[in-house]
């Protein structure tokens, strides 16, 4: 297997296209361990969940919606959120919790973007916010801050 990012994205994406998850997760985990960027963490997610560790799958999948987050990627982390829905939902049977993935990109305290077809998935992103820095509850909290107490 090779070592350097490029290879290994290139392995990571024929063995998925194979269905390969063994090689797909070695691959996967030496890019994350290099750089955990969202899409590497989406893709171990994935490959863990293929291969029965749901657990393990989940939390690659967190940490991924969270690094979509946190890039203002509104689409990327709203797929995985409905991912994650489903994941609770029908392999785990927690609806609660499911429930809680389903509303988190309603919940988003930034502006709306308009819907576009994902993929060939009309309007999946519809209920999609875009996140731009210095937006959202917690901007809001520190601008308030920044102001001082109200009188």
């Amino acid at each position: 297997m090779p070592t350097e990012p490029a290879p290994l994205v290139e392995v990571a994406q024929a063995a998925v296209a194979a269905g390969d998850w063994i090689t797909a997760r070695t691959a996967f985990e030496a890019l994350v361990s290099r750089e955990p960027a969202a899409e590497m963490l989406a893709g171990l997610g994935d490959a863990l969940w293929w291969l029965g560790e749901t657990d393990k799958a989940v939390r690659y999948q967190q940490q991924a919606y969270a690094a979509f987050q946190h890039r203002g990627d509104a689409a990327s982390s709203t797929m995985i959120a409905v991912g994650l829905y489903l994941t609770y939902r029908v392999s785990l049977g927690n609806v609660a919790a499911a429930r809680g993935w389903l509303a988190r990109p309603g919940r988003s305290t930034c502006h709306r973007v308009q819907p576009r077809p994902l993929g060939g998935v009309g309007g999946a992103a519809a209920g999609a916010r875009q996140c731009r820095p210095g937006h959202g509850r917690a901007a809001g909290h520190r601008r308030a801050r920044d102001r001082g107490p109200v009188r």
